[in-house]
């Protein structure tokens, strides 16, 4: 699975996504986060809201398997 549908997962991630974004605020990097399937917001969609932006790195977040699988986060 990529992604999850346990709203756990979805908060885990995005708790994790607003910490690397916290960090990587000072050092001027943009990051966003998405999920390749099962939940929202879709990986496709964030990237698509910033068109003009070049992604330079894209992590992959394995949470743990109750949690949820497949989220990316992307920096800039």
């Amino acid at each position: 699975a990529h992604g999850t549908r346990d709203p756990a997962g979805v908060e885990a991630f995005q708790a994790l996504a607003a910490r690397v974004a916290a960090r990587a605020a000072p050092d001027g990097i943009e990051v966003a986060g998405g999920f390749i399937e099962l939940s929202e917001p879709p990986l496709r969609d964030v990237v698509l809201v910033q068109p003009h932006r070049s992604w330079r790195y894209a992590v992959t977040a394995v949470l743990a398997a109750a949690a949820g699988a497949g989220a990316v986060l992307l920096l800039h």
